[in-house]
């Protein structure tokens, strides 16, 4: 015996009381669904919107570090300043994250060459400068560090420009996490009778 479900009756009634199904699909829960949709929504844009607002608040300063030219410091030096640097991260609980907007904020480590002239520039928020000038000097005891202006703040907001040209590329790495400055003794000459450090 083969059974043959017949829709039509349902097409039917459905058809002539429309607003009576919705309400029945609403009746037995059917708008669950929708609300937590909207939920989950609204909790977004709210997180969206709170973790703008604290980043626009965020004060950053940018810091010119000047080392001398023969530098006694290798690239071991440097490894031990990122992880002075590491210092910053901060753990903050489920109140400042998802009410207040809190996101770690970072520093960025810059190189730059401004007609012909190197120079080295952390750009960090205001409250983390102490920090990071103590692990600069922690490293480096002979650098100076003054705050220097945005150089950025002449360049055009949009290319191509005129007088400027801009390249860009992405790195990705390799493998999943980052790896710090181990292989420093490949920076060093080992056919030279002193050992020079790569001032760089």
């Amino acid at each position: 015996m083969d059974f043959i479900l017949d829709i039509t009756f349902l097409e039917a009634w459905v058809g002539q009381k429309p607003w009576w199904v919705v309400w029945q699909v609403i009746r037995y829960g059917g708008w669950v669904p929708f609300l937590l949709v909207f939920i989950w929504g609204g909790w977004r844009l709210w997180l969206s919107h709170i973790r703008k607002k604290f980043i626009t608040s965020i004060q950053y300063v940018l810091l010119a570090i000047d080392v001398p030219r023969y530098n006694q410091q290798g690239p071991k030096a440097v490894e031990q300043l990122f992880a002075h640097l590491y210092g910053m991260k901060e753990k903050k609980d489920w109140v400042k994250r998802y009410f207040r907007g809190y996101i770690q904020s970072g520093i960025s480590l810059e190189l730059i060459s401004i007609e012909g002239y190197i120079q080295f520039l952390i750009r960090c928020p205001v409250e983390s400068r102490d920090l990071v000038e103590a692990a600069v000097y922690a490293c480096y005891p002979d650098a100076e560090i003054t705050e220097t202006d945005d150089y950025t703040k002449n360049a055009p907001e949009k290319f191509p420009d005129e007088d400027y040209q801009l390249w860009g590329s992405e790195l990705t790495l390799y493998n999943k996490e980052a790896y710090p400055i181990r292989t420093y003794p490949n920076f060093e000459d080992p056919t030279a009778r002193e050992r020079f450090k790569d001032p760089m």
